[in-house]
C-alpha cells in the first residue's frame, strides 16, 4: 500500500511541474505580445536608440590653433617697391622667401611706395590704421630703404626729359645712316672718274655734266648732315648733366639732407615704440649716377655721390643699438660695372635702350637681399 501511494505521488508531483512550466511559458509569450502592443514603434526607436549609442563615433579631432602672424614688414621707397622689376623678384619677396624658410616670421607685409621721402614714410607710420598697427607689435624683422628721394626728387626736375634724349637718339641715328648713304654715292662716283680718267670718250664727254651735278649733290648733302650734327651737339639733352649744378638745386638738395636728419631718427623713434620686438635693418643709399652715359661724362656723378654720403652719414650717426646697417652703398660701389645691377641699357648698336639709371635690376635686387639676410646673422 505504501509502494502504491508513493508512486502516485511522484506522478503527481511530475504533472504540476509539468503543469507549471506550461503556465509559466505561456505567461511569458502573453507578456510579449501585450508590451509589443504598448510600446509598438516606440518600444523600436527606443531599442535602435540604445544599440546607435553602443555604436556612437568618436567626435572629430579639432582642427589645430593656427600660429600667431609673426611679421615682416618692409618700408621705403621705389627701390623697397620693387620699381622696374617684377614683385617676385624684388630684394623685400626674396628676404621673406628666406626668413620663411628658416621659420623666423610667416607673414610679410610691404608698405613702401615710389616716389616716398623720409617726410612721407613719417606720416604713412603716423596715420596707420588699427589693424596695420598690430602687424607693426606682431613683427619680428623690419627693412627700411629711405633718402634717395630726399635729394633726388629736386634732381628730377633738373634732368632731361626721356622723351628728348630718344629724339636726340633717333636724330643721331638718321643722321648716321644718311652719312653711310652719302659714303656709297662716294664710292660709286669715285669708281666711275677712275673708269672716265683711264678711258675717257666721247659718251663721257656728254655725261660729263651729269658726273658733276651728282657730285654737287653728294656736297650738299654733306654739308646739310655737318649742320644737323652741329645743332644736335648745341642742343643735346643729356649735356646738362656734365654742367656744375645750379645754386638753387644745391639749396634744395641740402634741404633735403636736413629734413632727411630729422624725419629718419622720428622714424626709427617710432618703431621702437611701435614695433618692440623686431629687429630693423637699415640700407644704405648707393649712388646710382654712372660716371658716363653715351660717352658723356657725368659732373653730376660726383655731385650725387657727395649727397649720396651725406645721407649715409646720418644713419651711420643715429645708429646707436636701435638698428642694424645693410651697406648697400659698400655692395655696390665694390662692383666694377654697375650697369650689371641696374635697370639702364644704353646699347646703341642694337638700340636696346632704357634710361632708368636709378633703380636695381633683378640682380641687383638679389645682392641686395642677401645683404640683408646676412646682416640679420640668422
Amino acid at each position: 500500500m505504501r509502494i502504491q501511494a508513493s508512486k502516485s505521488l511522484s506522478w503527481f508531483l511530475t504533472i504540476v511541474i509539468i503543469l507549471t512550466s506550461v503556465i509559466i511559458a505561456i505567461l511569458l509569450k502573453q507578456n510579449a505580445d501585450l508590451k509589443e502592443q504598448l510600446y509598438g514603434e516606440q518600444g523600436l526607436a527606443l531599442t535602435t536608440e540604445q544599440d546607435g549609442a553602443s555604436r556612437q563615433t568618436p567626435e572629430p579631432t579639432p582642427e589645430p590653433t593656427p600660429e600667431p602672424p609673426v611679421y615682416y614688414i618692409a618700408l621705403g621707397d621705389s627701390v623697397a617697391y620693387g620699381y622696374g622689376i617684377s614683385e617676385d623678384d624684388r630684394y623685400t619677396d626674396l628676404l621673406f622667401e628666406k626668413l620663411l624658410e628658416k621659420e623666423i616670421v610667416n607673414q610679410s607685409k610691404n608698405f613702401s611706395k615710389t616716389g616716398f621721402t623720409t617726410g612721407m614714410l613719417l606720416y604713412q607710420l603716423e596715420n596707420l590704421s588699427g589693424e596695420e598697427r598690430e602687424a607693426f607689435r606682431a613683427s619680428k624683422v623690419i627693412t627700411i630703404n629711405i633718402g634717395g628721394n630726399n635729394i633726388l626728387q629736386p634732381l628730377i626736375g633738373y634732368l632731361p626729359d626721356f622723351q628728348e634724349i630718344t629724339d636726340m637718339l633717333s636724330e643721331a641715328a638718321g643722321i648716321a645712316v644718311d652719312a653711310m648713304g652719302v659714303a656709297a654715292e662716294v664710292d660709286e662716283l669715285n669708281a666711275e672718274w677712275q673708269r672716265i680718267s683711264n678711258n675717257f670718250s666721247f659718251a663721257d664727254l656728254l655725261r660729263i655734266g651729269e658726273f658733276f651735278n651728282r657730285a654737287s649733290s653728294i656736297l650738299n648733302n654733306s654739308i646739310g648732315m655737318f649742320e644737323r650734327m652741329n645743332e644736335l651737339n648745341e642742343n643735346n639733352p643729356l649735356a646738362i648733366l656734365a654742367g656744375p649744378l645750379p645754386p638753387a638745386l644745391v639749396a634744395e638738395m641740402e634741404k633735403g639732407i636736413a629734413d632727411f636728419s630729422v624725419e629718419f631718427g622720428k622714424i626709427i623713434s617710432w618703431l621702437k615704440e611701435n614695433a618692440p620686438e623686431a629687429v630693423i635693418v637699415v640700407n644704405t643709399l648707393y649712388n646710382p649716377i654712372p660716371d658716363e652715359v653715351l660717352g658723356l661724362k657725368l659732373t653730376l656723378s660726383g655731385q650725387a655721390e657727395i649727397y649720396t654720403q651725406a645721407v649715409n652719414e646720418v644713419i651711420l650717426t643715429l645708429q646707436n643699438d636701435d638698428y642694424h646697417i645693410a651697406d648697400v652703398y659698400g655692395l655696390f660701389a665694390g662692383i666694377d660695372n654697375l650697369s650689371e645691377m641696374m635697370n639702364y641699357h644704353l646699347d646703341l648698336s642694337q638700340m636696346n635702350l632704357n634710361f632708368d639709371i636709378i633703380h636695381p635690376n633683378r640682380e641687383g635686387h638679389q645682392r641686395i637681399a642677401e645683404l640683408n639676410f646676412m646682416v640679420l646673422r640668422y
